[in-house]
């Protein structure tokens, strides 16, 4: 008996074009990975500084309803759960602060702070931090 001498049909890839596919896609994640990171970070400093003014704006409100309800001084997520300021803003972030002065005969929100971002309105630029 004699052997077809014909040649199979040659299916799949080489270990060749295999590995030039994979340093392909370890190049474009080499690339990607710190843009990304890049977006990731930008996207937590925005949502930081809305909570920062969210918290200023909140402290506020409750001080122009009740002018002696938050302390002059720092306050932190404690003092400002007891003052009720997160009925209006929700949970208040860990490590968050808030500074009360005084004013004329009254109290004012002079700035809040959210993870190392500081909200100051009288200030130009409004944030300052990380």
């Amino acid at each position: 008996m004699k052997k077809s001498l014909t040649k199979k049909s040659k299916k799949g890839f080489t270990l060749i074009e295999l590995v030039v596919v994979i340093a392909i896609l370890g190049i474009l994640a080499a690339i990607l990975i710190p843009v990304i990171s890049g977006f990731i970070q930008r996207a937590n400093d925005a949502a930081d500084q809305a909570n920062a003014r969210g918290l200023f704006n909140a402290a506020s409100m409750v001080l122009a309803v009740n002018d002696t309800a938050l302390a002059i001084d720092t306050l932190g997520p404690t003092e400002l759960t007891t003052a009720g300021v997160d009925d209006l803003f929700g949970t208040i972030p860990t490590g968050s602060t808030v500074v009360v002065v005084a004013a004329g005969s009254g109290r004012v929100v002079q700035s809040a702070q959210v993870n190392g971002w500081t909200y100051n309105p009288s200030n130009d630029p409004m944030f300052s931090g990380s």
